[in-house]
């Protein structure tokens, strides 16, 4: 049966297929179970595994009941599995890390950043573990000259050459790749036992560009430094109809006697990157007739920003130089030439890097290549340095590995899930749904999980035809077999959620999942509807690591099950006891030395003993639950040695102390438990009592830039104005209260002037407001129209970007716990398409945030003596008035029972206004549109550079006086100041 099911569809109706899965889910089953069927047949693939090869239970003996109560022989119906994550290996805090936006070291990530998986794609740091020291470290170099400097735990997923034999491709550490032979001897050649893949192309989404990519690299190339002039061969006149001038356009690019790429060049989409790279080899480069790309210049500068480009796009690229050389001539003249690079690399006709017919015959095609040269990086050494700081990151990509060093290098849970998967389809055929939090996330699973699964395990492969076409029976969200089908969909979908009768139920990241879906209710519940045709014979595998405990659907799953935990023995007194933090010990700022507490014997278990402790482990239950439900707990701490470390564990512990933010974040992961938020708002008597005295309407001197939140009514505009600091601190600077009908143009016409405002700095000279949100829920069109007339922040892989002083944008609150920008879409405006962004606003987010802001004390005299500064996020304001501060705390969050489900809400106070709440809340988006949360070391200093140069300038301009400066650009404006009956 073909065509059942569309790629871009997220339901399912193949009723055919339903009714002969039906009909084999009534045979009897076979007795195999998951953890037998995986041991014999999985096979973890390098895509997406932390340690491809075959699947061992005794790797983590935890996973067994798990996986054996879905076998098909087990009487358990529902299976809660409530887990913590891991992180990676640490690298040295020195290494450098392509980001989206440039280049960071190790040291200078932050959670949040946008970094790029081994595919290209961007992923995002989800964690970050405190600076280690005192690890062995080892500096791995490769064949193209690139190295990079890791401690000796670090997982690395890497192809074993063997002689006689196929490589395969594992995950293995740096100490066991030290510990093993790096060469052998095959047909007496040297060759090299481990390699590690070439990047792919890394997406990024496309960028408007001053200057077509081609053009600006032909010019690079070619083009006189110091004017707009290209001197091509004549051979290559067809160059010439890519160009035009643009003379400013270089001098607005800092290239004209400054060479170089660029940075939103190099962080561009693939296509325009290519294009750039094209021009450049057009112009500069140059091919053999074996097919070897090659680029030659003297600019340094240049030819990094060449290397840095190549490797972007998924090539290996070598470096050779050519030292100065002196030439005599007989009239006793001499000449020296300048030192120069060489960068080559393998290309081939399919991605082709020329466009020019002369250079383009000569590029060979990918059949007739040597995809190993070209698409790896051999090992060639690993030597032990001198121990340096290292640091662990976690992203989000599906494989956790993300590029690290200049090189571009690829570097590194649910597998009882995937294990099931197959295990039905070989074993235990029937109707099967697989639920992820989104739709897209389904589609990202099948590629990265499903798919694999298919390719690398024989049995499987036989069952599911290829996916050759659109009408195969192998899509994207559909996977068909004999005697069932696979679909995957998402918890966002309430059409694929009742799309089929299913009796495999597969519901994973449950706490990911939206509360109601399309008005119909807990996805949950939808789900399990379609299994209940096939009563005690379905199963059901909930999966998550939990979030919140007032709404986590994880922890609830699991508080109705029996509760089951995994036991492990003392190494020295045998007594079984489950593992947890408080039972830790270990000297503070020293967590290497951390061991576990026996309960019993009050011995300290080194972590070492861990794997024979996991080996001899049983779960067992704790509770009685509700029959039908079996639970299990697992928390990072019992993953495997070599994985997350006790060590680890506790210096993110000490990190969280003394970052409270990260706290969350801890618990969640590493523990595997709900974290328990304070619902209590903060007391606006104490806000109003440290209130401090600097002017309103004037920028602080810490003040580096503007946001204005905006919050509008039937009969007035509210509008506060923000000066944002280092690390979140921030300056209420302004409060205006608009009156007029938003309706009518006069109102919108006073908020354009606060717009138009340049607010006087303390230390001189003014900014402007940088990013202005605007509340679109009450006379929407009228605000899209008004918004409209200004720019616009853009929005893409990387998050959000306001280039512009000034831009506006349209907000509309929504109740999401997901991200501060939960999404950005576009919106029509009086029927009509536009461009206009409207940003899609996670306001449980933003406003737990700003009470955990709201509630930092400020630092004691002595802290301050001791040059400590205020903590991150604390909210500065002046002498507002009472009715200010009962506004801004004027909500709580409750928990309310909705669809038979607890959710929290936030909700307002009766008979209190909460503008001001909305104001700061709308700030806090603008403030992360223009980049506060992205912002690294390099942007501050420019910050501070500018707000030094307009300083000193303006003490110049009035060197009789250094007084902050008296004016009033706002007037007759209504703010806060002259509406306040309090002040």
């Amino acid at each position: 049966m073909h065509g059942i099911f569309d790629v871009a569809v997220d339901y399912y109706d193949g009723i055919d297929a339903i009714e002969n899965a039906w009909k084999e889910g009534t045979l009897p089953d076979p007795l195999l179970t998951v953890s037998q069927w995986s041991e014999a047949h999985r096979v973890l693939s390098a895509k997406t595994a932390s340690e491809p090869g075959r699947w061992r239970n005794s790797r983590t003996p935890y996973l067994v009941d798990i996986m054996d109560c879905l076998s098909v022989s087990s009487p358990e119906q529902r299976v809660a599995f409530m887990k913590g994550s891991q992180v990676g290996g640490p690298l040295c805090v020195t290494t450098p890390i392509p980001t989206v936006d440039g280049w960071k070291t190790m040291a200078e990530l932050r959670v949040g950043d946008w970094l790029f998986a081994e595919d290209g794609k961007p992923c995002r740091v989800m964690g970050v573990s405190p600076v280690m020291v005192g690890a062995a470290c080892y500096e791995i170099t490769f064949d193209d000259g690139e190295s990079v400097v890791c401690d000796s735990d670090h997982r690395w997923v890497v192809w074993v050459c063997q002689s006689k034999k196929q490589d395969i491709q594992e995950t293995i550490t740096t100490q066991e790749m030290f510990d093993s032979k790096l060469t052998f001897l095959q047909g007496g050649s040297k060759r090299y036992h481990f390699a590690v893949d070439v990047c792919q192309s890394v997406s990024l989404p496309k960028r408007d560009l001053l200057i077509h990519p081609y053009v600006l690299g032909v010019w690079l190339g070619d083009g006189s430094s110091q004017m707009n002039h290209i001197s091509v061969n004549k051979s290559d006149a067809e160059v010439d109809f890519h160009c035009s001038s643009f003379m400013k356009a270089l001098e607005y690019l800092d290239v004209l006697d400054n060479k170089h790429i660029p940075s939103d060049y190099l962080r561009a989409s693939i296509d325009q990157r290519f294009a750039l790279l094209q021009g450049l080899m057009d112009s500069d480069g140059d091919i053999t007739k074996q097919g070897y790309c090659s680029f030659s210049n003297t600019n340094t500068r240049l030819i990094e920003g060449v290397k840095e480009l190549a490797k972007s796009l998924g090539y290996k690229v070598g470096v050779q130089y050519k030292a100065p050389i002196t030439k005599a001539y007989p009239n006793g003249n001499s000449y020296t030439s300048q030192p120069c690079w060489r960068l080559s690399w393998t290309a081939y006709r399919e991605q082709p890097v020329f466009r020019l017919t002369r250079k383009l015959k000569r590029m060979r095609s990918v059949h007739d290549g040597q995809l190993t040269r070209s698409k790896r990086r051999k090992i060639v050494s690993i030597e032990q340095v001198a121990s340096r700081p290292v640091r662990c990151i976690e992203v989000n990509s599906p494989s956790h590995l993300y590029l690290c060093g200049k090189g571009w290098i690829p570097t590194h849970n649910t597998e009882a899930g995937v294990n099931w998967t197959g295990y039905v389809v070989h074993h235990s055929p029937g109707p099967m749904l697989s639920v992820a939090p989104t739709v897209d996330m389904a589609k990202r699973n099948s590629r990265q999980r499903i798919d694999p699964l298919i390719e690398d395990v024989p049995a499987i492969r036989e069952r599911i035809a290829p996916a050759r076409s659109r009408d195969s029976s192998n899509t994207v969200l559909s996977k068909e077999f004999n005697g069932g089908v696979l679909v995957m969909t998402g918890a966002n979908s309430a059409v694929g959620l009742r799309s089929m009768p299913a009796r495999y139920l597969f519901l994973d990241e449950v706490d990911g999942y939206p509360g109601d879906v399309d008005g119909e209710g807990d996805p949950i519940l939808l789900a399990e509807r379609r299994s209940a045709t096939f009563s005690r014979r379905r199963k059901i595998f909930l999966v998550s690591t939990p979030t919140l405990k007032s709404t986590s659907r994880i922890l609830r799953e699991f508080l109705q099950s029996d509760q089951r935990y995994y036991f492990v023995p003392c190494p020295h007194c045998g007594h079984k006891q489950r593992l947890v933090f408080s039972r830790f010990k270990w000297p503070k700022g020293n967590p290497d030395s951390v061991e576990y507490i026996c309960e019993s014997c009050e011995r300290g278990i080194a972590e070492h003993h861990k794997t024979k402790m996991l080996a001899e482990g049983e779960w067992i239950a704790t509770a009685e639950g509700d029959g039908i439900t079996v639970g299990f707990h697992l928390s990072s701490l019992y993953s495997p040695l070599g994985w997350f470390s006790w060590a680890d564990a506790v210096r993110m512990y000490e990190q969280a102390l003394k970052h409270p933010e990260l706290m969350k974040g801890f618990i969640n992961t590493v523990l595997g438990e709900a974290y328990e938020e304070e619902f209590e708002a903060p007391d606006w008597t104490r806000l109003y009592e440290r209130r401090e005295d600097y002017p309103m309407g004037v920028v602080p001197e810490n003040g580096l830039f503007l946001t204005a939140g905006v919050d509008v009514q039937k009969d007035r505009i509210e509008c506060e104005v923000v000066a944002w600091c280092r690390n979140r601190e921030s300056f209420s600077v302004e409060y205006f209260i608009l009156q007029g009908n938003t309706a009518e143009q006069t109102v919108w016409n006073k908020l354009e002037k606060v717009l138009n405002t340049d607010f006087p700095h303390a230390r001189g000279g003014t900014l402007p407001i940088r990013v202005m949100s605007v509340d679109s829920g009450y006379n929407t069109q009228t605000v899209y129209s008004w918004v409209k007339k200004f720019p616009q922040a853009v929005w893409g892989g990387a998050g959000a970007r306001a280039s512009q002083p000034r831009t506006v944008v349209a907000i509309k609150g929504r109740d999401k716990e997901t991200a501060l920008i939960s999404s950005v879409s576009n919106v029509d405006i009086a029927g009509k398409r536009s461009r206009l962004k409207l940003w899609n606003l996670g306001v449980p987010v933003a406003k737990a945030e700003l009470y955990g802001w709201l509630k930092l004390p400020k630092p004691t005299d002595e802290q301050f003596a001791k040059g400590e500064g205020y903590p991150a996020g604390y909210c500065h304001f002046p002498q507002y008035g009472e009715e200010f501060f009962k506004q801004i705390t004027a909500e709580r969050r409750v928990i309310r029972i909705k669809n038979g489900f607890p959710k929290a809400v936030w909700e307002k106070d009766a008979g209190q206004n909460n503008e001001a709440l909305d104001c700061r809340v709308y700030n806090r988006a603008a403030a992360m549109i223009y980049g506060l949360d992205r912002f690294r070391e390099l942007h501050w200093l420019r910050l501070e550079k500018a707000i030094d140069a307009m300083a000193g300038q303006y003490q110049k301009n009035h060197s009789h006086s250094v007084q902050s400066p008296k004016i009033n650009p706002l007037q007759g404006l209504q703010t806060m100041q002259s509406d306040d009956p309090f002040l």
